[in-house]
This record gives structure tokens, C-alpha cells and sequence, in this order.
């Protein structure tokens, strides 16, 4: 077992044990490796760069997008990379003490999130926390290179994580 729960999150709305991913060679990084060099040699450099270049400009686009929007609340002020972290923090907790229930809250909205975009098959986004900095669970939006996504794609993405989170 890979261990690697910033993949495979422990706390599903299924029973993990189904879940043989972090179990396969695939959750390591050999794997991606060859996948990479595989779409390196296949596309070329310029290619291979445009994916890249189009994949920041939009996590960009979906950073500037939450920014400043209600409910969305950064993780850190500047990403630069395609890895786009925050929280959505539902109406019900906005303008709350950000005492230690209330962090406690928001660590549940990221499965509860995540659990409603699943099940109406409109989404998969990851979420995790990061306990060494005693971060509760946040979104992680990574943007990818292929297949190449659209400001559409982002707007669509935002939409749902409003309309299913403001239900919480």
C-alpha cells in the first residue's frame, strides 16, 4: 500500500477497503513518468508546451474566477503551479467566529462537498488536509494538460461547487 492519502481519501462516502487504487503500481510516479515521456515524444516540445502554458492560464482563470467571490477562501494568496487549493465555506459559517468548531466544520464541508457532486455525477475534485500545518480539508482544483480544459470548464466547475455547497 502506497499510503497515499492525498489521493485516496480515507474518509469516503463508501467503505475504502473497495478502493484497490492505492494498492496498484499505478499510484506511484514511474508510472507517470512514462506517461510523460510517452506524450513528450508524441507531441514535441512546442506541443508538449502549449498543454502546459493552456493549463496555467487556466488555473489562473479559475483562481482569479474565486478570488474574491463569497464562500471561496484561498488556501495561499499565489499558486504557481495548475494546483488551485481553498475552502468553501457555506453561508451557514460565513461571518462566524473562527473558533476551533467552527474549523471543525469546515473540515466536514470538503467530504459532505465532494460526497453531493459525486453522487449527481457532476464532479470529482480532490480535497485533503494538511495536519503537519494543522490545515483542515481544502479543495485541491488541479488543472491538467489533457485533455485540455476550458474557461467554460472552469465557470462550470465554481457553479457546482456554489450550488451543492450552499446547501451545506
Amino acid at each position: 500500500m502506497a499510503g497515499a492519502t492525498y489521493l485516496f481519501q480515507p474518509d469516503k462516502m463508501y467503505d475504502p477497503s473497495y478502493d484497490s487504487g492505492d494498492l496498484s503500481v499505478q499510484c506511484g510516479r514511474k508510472v507517470d513518468s512514462f506517461k510523460l515521456w510517452t506524450l513528450w515524444k508524441y507531441r514535441g516540445n512546442c506541443a508538449l508546451g502549449e498543454l502546459v502554458d493552456h493549463a496555467v492560464e487556466m488555473a489562473n482563470y479559475f483562481l482569479d474566477t474565486i478570488r474574491n467571490r463569497p464562500g471561496f477562501r484561498l488556501v495561499l494568496d499565489e499558486f504557481e503551479t495548475t494546483n488551485v487549493c481553498f475552502w468553501f465555506i457555506p453561508p451557514r459559517l460565513r461571518d462566524c467566529d473562527e473558533t476551533e468548531d467552527w474549523w471543525s466544520q469546515i473540515h466536514k464541508v470538503g467530504p459532505a462537498l465532494k460526497k453531493k457532486l459525486v453522487e449527481n455525477g457532476d464532479m470529482m475534485i480532490g480535497y485533503q488536509p494538511l495536519e503537519h500545518r494543522n490545515l483542515k480539508n481544502f479543495f485541491r482544483m488541479v488543472v491538467t494538460c489533457h485533455p485540455p480544459r476550458t474557461k467554460s470548464d472552469m465557470d462550470s466547475a465554481v457553479g457546482l461547487i456554489e450550488k451543492y455547497g450552499n446547501q451545506l
